[in-house]
């Protein structure tokens, strides 16, 4: 049981609090595959308290945006950022994808058209494997060192795990004594070592040991990894299936972009009177509008700001975003003009058709981060 943020616990623990600052019996989640036993720990019920000095969100925040390409990093990022927010544990402020600013609300709201678009769903223990996966070896260094935790037994996997068919493992002993003639036995689910499910080897600590994995077909199962080595269990990786999708962002426009630009002119010779009009766009392609980054690219604008401008219309969502012009004249000899497109991002889900690839492409597909433009 855990008492106290400073006694040892795994790093699997570490790594929950770094994402979410807290860690509950809620939060773990199992394999729900037959025969495969997990050794994760039964957290404690009530929430651990951590110091300022080891701030979880200060640490992930500067690590996540070198992988705001990568979709599956994105959402584990997203998933957890959620819990944190809603737990009043974190800001919501800085969220980007394929380097374009979000709003937290078109962030939950990314995250579940791609949930409900691609069947896409993370675990919480997925979400953990891939975080700890993509955070730099310093910064775990230093959170670990920070709660003072220690694990003699550790499974380390490279960023490039999270899209590949086959990666490197390295599993780790070093309980800090000698135990000799001992034996690592890795266990997988869906993925093979040597071509084996159970593989063996005779280990004398401290060692670190470079296996490679082999996921099944297409990678297309969750993959579950768990080591052993004299009844001391890992803490489980546990990967997602790889995505058969990447996703494009897109920039919307009204009218179209190759069109005439919407114009407003008020003087005495167009009338005075206030004009205000809607320019809206609606989501196309079975893709998703991101509101926030609602916006008005103007070719011309003429006069008194106040008079002539554009803002968001209140209410926009994922279906629909409008920007809303006006324009006005004090007076008959005053000229006020403005004109130019009404403009959103949006997300779209793209299938990857493998098959149709020629091996040389599909093998440096694979080296490419999901997600990432290509």
């Amino acid at each position: 049981m855990l008492y106290n943020p400073l006694c040892t616990i795994t790093l699997a623990t570490c790594i929950a609090l770094l994402i979410t600052g807290r860690a509950t019996a809620q939060d773990t989640e199992k394999p729900v595959e037959p025969g495969f036993v997990s050794n994760e720990p039964d957290y404690a019920k009530n929430p651990i308290s951590i110091y300022k000095a080891c701030d979880p969100n200060e640490i992930l925040r500067s690590d996540i945006s070198n992988f705001n390409e990568n979709i599956t990093v994105w959402l584990s990022y997203i998933k957890n950022l959620q819990q944190s927010v809603e737990q009043g544990q974190a800001s919501s402020a800085g969220i980007s994808y394929a380097g374009v600013g979000l709003s937290y609300e078109d962030a939950k709201s990314f995250a579940s058209y791609i949930v409900q678009n691609e069947n896409y769903n993370l675990a919480t223990s997925e979400s953990v494997s891939i975080l700890r996966t993509t955070l730099s070896p310093d910064s775990v260094a230093a959170y670990i060192a920070c709660l003072k935790a220690n694990d003699p037994l550790t499974i380390v996997a490279p960023d490039t795990a999270i899209g590949e068919i086959e990666f490197p493992l390295t599993v780790r002993w070093a309980p800090g004594f000698e135990v000799p003639g001992s034996t690592l036995k890795v266990t997988l689910i869906n993925g093979t070592i040597e071509g084996k499910k159970v593989f063996e080897k005779k280990v004398d600590p401290p060692e670190e040991i470079s296996l490679t994995i082999l996921r099944n077909g297409k990678g297309d199962k969750r993959l579950f990894i768990t080591a052993e080595v004299n009844g001391k269990v890992s803490d489980t990786f546990t990967y997602p299936a790889i995505p058969m999708f990447k996703v494009d962002m897109q920039r919307s426009f009204s009218p179209p972009r190759d069109k005439l630009p919407y114009s407003i002119c008020r003087s005495g010779h167009c009338g005075t009177d206030k004009v205000v009009k809607d320019l809206c766009i609606y989501a196309s392609g079975g893709g998703t509008l991101l509101p926030s980054t609602q916006g008005f690219e103007v070719s011309q604008i003429v006069g008194d700001p106040n008079r002539a401008k554009w803002y968001q219309k209140k209410g926009n969502s994922s279906g629909v975003s409008c920007a809303v012009v006006e324009n006005s004249a004090g007076a008959s000899e005053h000229y006020n003009f403005i004109a130019g497109w009404a403009t959103v991002m949006q997300a779209v889900t793209v299938p990857i058709d493998e098959d149709a690839l020629p091996k040389f492409v599909k093998d440096s597909y694979r080296r490419i981060p999901i997600g990432a433009s290509r």
